[in-house]
């Protein structure tokens, strides 16, 4: 490889960096509060669900009298309007006392009641979606999940981190956003959720770059080689997983909506910009050895 690849490469790392973070600094210090939690809980909308006032159940976590929830899977994050499925498996002996699930959001003084079944090797299926808005945007809430059974007790709760990315405020024309990966404007065909998985792309491509830097670490000493196998097949993972047209769309509307430096002033300066970079990455593949 070149070197004048790997110092772009380099480039496009810090920009990974760069985009990923988000480059401004709002001084938002917003913390999740009782009212968000409760907000949130009443946005969850399961089926079978229903949302109870009070505390939720008290836990019962290692007495084998009560369904022990042993392998959780749920998403880490949500889009606006998404639709999910959690996944709650347990070992406990009478499947048939569990009759539903519960869910509680925090510190919130409600929770969620789900009807809902296991199957014959323990595993209950929730499925739902969510619709939030800008306020409860841009936060991570922690949310415990139960098999709840005939009586309304639960065994553990367990753990679900879930991540809700910044929205915009179309109420605050002045509102600038702490991160990246929203795309809002008519003059791009990309969507809210296009331009979210381009930007998961594209961390997942940093990622990978920035793997490569074990190589590299011993200075006196690089690895040249290797470290050049290793970029050279991030970039051709990168260029057979994603679509260049919509990583063109999606990812100049982000520098035009986000770049400040006067450089993407125009949206054919940010397709340009996101078209030589795509071009760029996809071209150095040749050195890839697996």
């Amino acid at each position: 490889m070149k070197r004048e690849s790997i110092v772009s490469i380099a480039l496009f790392v810090f920009l990974i960096s760069f985009l990923g973070s988000g480059c401004s600094d709002d001084g938002d210090s917003r913390k999740v509060t009782k009212e968000l939690e409760e907000q949130l809980t009443e946005s969850l909308d399961f089926q079978g669900g229903e949302v109870v006032d009070g505390p939720p159940p008290a836990e019962h976590a290692g007495d084998s009298n009560y369904p022990q929830v042993t392998v959780k899977s749920a998403p880490s994050s949500l889009e606006v309007g998404q639709s999910f499925t959690i996944e709650l498996q347990t070992d406990f002996g009478d499947l048939g006392r569990i009759l539903g699930a519960i869910v509680h959001v925090g510190n919130a003084d409600k929770h969620i009641r789900i009807e809902a079944y296991v199957s014959e090797d323990g595993v209950m299926t929730l499925e739902g979606s969510l619709d939030f808005d800008s306020e409860m945007s841009g936060l991570d809430y922690v949310i415990r999940l139960a098999m709840m059974d005939m009586d309304g007790e639960v065994g553990n709760y367990a753990e679900w981190d879930l991540s809700l990315p910044k929205l915009k405020d179309s109420k605050d024309s002045n509102y600038t956003p702490t991160g990246y990966g929203y795309c809002d404007d008519d003059q791009f065909d990309c969507s809210t959720s296009q331009s979210q998985t381009v930007m998961n792309q594209w961390n997942d491509y940093g990622t990978c770059s920035q793997g490569c830097q074990v190589y590299v670490e011993d200075t006196e000493n690089p690895d040249v080689e290797s470290y050049s196998s290793c970029i050279s097949c991030c970039n051709l993972d990168f260029a057979e997983t994603v679509d260049r047209s919509r990583f063109v769309e999606c990812f100049a509307c982000m520098l035009y909506t986000y770049d400040n430096s006067g450089d993407m002033s125009t949206p054919e300066a940010a397709r340009g910009e996101a078209a030589d970079m795509y071009d760029s990455i996809s071209s150095e593949t040749e050195a890839c050895v697996r």
